[in-house]
């Protein structure tokens, strides 16, 4: 865990200063705002960015970053690695006209700020913590989201249930190191969802029927052999038009 939280805290590159002179630059990362007092003053400064990508931010840079973050209405792609990233999101959030969001690190107040986004079609969440549902719930409602894609301890409960209605556009669902045990999908949830790509320990999927728009699922080496298994008997039996492909 030692090892995790100084690779957030401490990753990037300091940024160079006066970078806040060059007002048409477009993409910049990624940064670290811990290694200076000074980045997120040059940061204030580049409001033409449309992707950015940062790390280092924890509790004592948190809300002077988002404050700085939010106020940029051209941006359109955000990365963000830290430590209770978004401990201050209540009153403040990443802007509204995001297309693309890649957070890592622990969050808490997801529910309180992750259904302004209504534009995001891509969102990536890696070593978050979730722990229940209710998150994921408000993740679903997004409106536009094509692509999840759920890393290395993102959620950390047994069970992950996507309830219906739920994820009305999304068409990409990725699980890469995801610890749980059962993996549900309910009735209503992913219309149109055509691909899962699946390299994590669980052993069990249910509710795969209620895809209805599902071509294809990719499972990775790091599968349990339970999981192909029962994955196999369920395509052959019930699910024969989706294709299943061992990486």
């Amino acid at each position: 865990m030692q090892s995790t939280f100084f690779r957030l805290l401490f990753g990037g590159v300091e940024a160079p200063r006066g970078i806040r002179k060059l007002k048409a630059l477009h993409t910049l990362g990624v940064v670290n705002v811990a290694r200076s007092k000074t980045t997120l003053k040059e940061l204030e400064g580049l409001t033409q960015l449309r992707k950015l990508g940062v790390a280092g931010v924890h509790s004592k840079y948190s809300k002077k970053f988002w404050s700085v973050i939010s106020a940029n209405k051209q941006l359109r792609s955000l990365s963000v690695k830290g430590h209770g990233l978004d401990s201050c999101l209540g009153d403040l959030l990443p802007p509204i006209h995001l297309e693309c969001l890649k957070l890592e690190g622990k969050l808490v107040r997801v529910t309180e700020w992750i259904h302004k986004l209504q534009n995001l079609l891509k969102l990536q969440l890696d070593d978050t913590q979730i722990a229940s549902a209710v998150p994921m719930q408000a993740i679903g409602k997004l409106p536009n989201l094509k692509v999840l894609n759920l890393r290395f301890a993102s959620f950390i409960a047994r069970e992950l249930l996507f309830h219906g209605p739920s994820f009305p556009k999304l068409m990409v669902l990725e699980l890469k190191g995801v610890y749980c045990d059962e993996l549900f999908f309910k009735e209503h949830t992913m219309p149109k969802l055509e691909l899962i790509h699946a390299d994590f320990f669980g052993a069990q999927m249910h509710g795969l029927a209620f895809l209805t728009s599902l071509k294809e699922i990719r499972l990775g080496s790091a599968t349990n052999d339970i999981l192909k298994i029962n994955l196999q008997r369920q395509l052959t039996e019930d699910l024969k038009h989706v294709k299943l492909k061992l990486l």
